[in-house]
């Protein structure tokens, strides 16, 4: 510092060593940043896929008649007093049949 410059050598109490290795951890921490940020970039898209996929699938099983939007369930049909009179004549209906009870 002789000639109005200062002293390259002269650190005033720092440590150059410590430096570089701050200089170092903060790389290495942002390249780990770097990288998990991109890793949830990759997730997001993947989950914007997925989700533009099933919206496409439910549109088809909608446009092809397998929704159950709309639909009624049907009911079996009743026998009337004399169908199942006529039934029970010829064997094929067990009035205890519901309870586990078999005729044969």
């Amino acid at each position: 510092m002789e000639d109005g410059k200062p002293d390259e050598n002269n650190t005033k109490g720092k440590n150059p060593d410590k430096s570089v290795k701050d200089d170092e951890e903060t790389i290495s921490e942002l390249d780990k940043l770097k990288t998990h940020n991109d890793e949830v970039e990759k997730e997001l898209v993947r989950g914007r896929t997925l989700k533009a996929e099933s919206q496409e699938l439910e549109a088809e099983k909608m446009l092809g008649g397998e929704s159950t939007a709309g639909q009624t369930t049907t009911e079996p049909k009743k026998d009337t007093d004399e169908e199942y009179a006529d039934k029970f004549m010829k064997g094929e209906a067990n009035p205890l049949g519901e309870d586990g009870i078999s005729l044969d």
